[in-house]
């Protein structure tokens, strides 16, 4: 990349497994960054839980800093919230889904994967 002109602050790794401080060292020194600046991305339980991985990562600290703005004390905390109300949730609801093209598997696909409903 600094061929091209181009200098990261920052390195976010998508990853399935964790990132090891040794490896987060040769990717800080190959790619000309701060080490605290390798940013592991695993994979997360939902989309939601995905701003949360950031955050432990410093992820919005170290941007912050690099644009040189006052850093928010909330981070995330009602993301927090609803995040447990999703994953453990205090009652069931049982959701009735009528449509008119109900036999084919697809059909309301957008609707059931949402819902968590089984295939009808």
């Amino acid at each position: 990349m600094s061929e091209n002109g181009l200098s990261p602050d920052i390195i976010v790794c998508r990853t399935e497994e964790p990132l090891n401080a040794d490896i987060k060292r040769k990717i800080a020194l190959f790619c000309n960054v701060k080490q605290d600046a390798v940013i592991e991305a695993a994979d997360a339980e939902t989309i939601y839980d995905v701003p949360l991985h950031m955050m432990r990562e410093n992820l919005d600290a170290i941007c912050l800093e690099k644009l040189e703005l006052p850093c928010a004390m909330n981070r995330l905390k009602k993301l927090e919230i609803i995040l447990n109300k999703l994953k453990h949730p205090k009652t069931k609801v049982v959701v009735g889904l009528v449509g008119k093209y109900v036999e084919l598997q697809d059909a309301y696909k957008s609707i059931r994967k949402p819902l968590c409903m089984p295939a009808l």
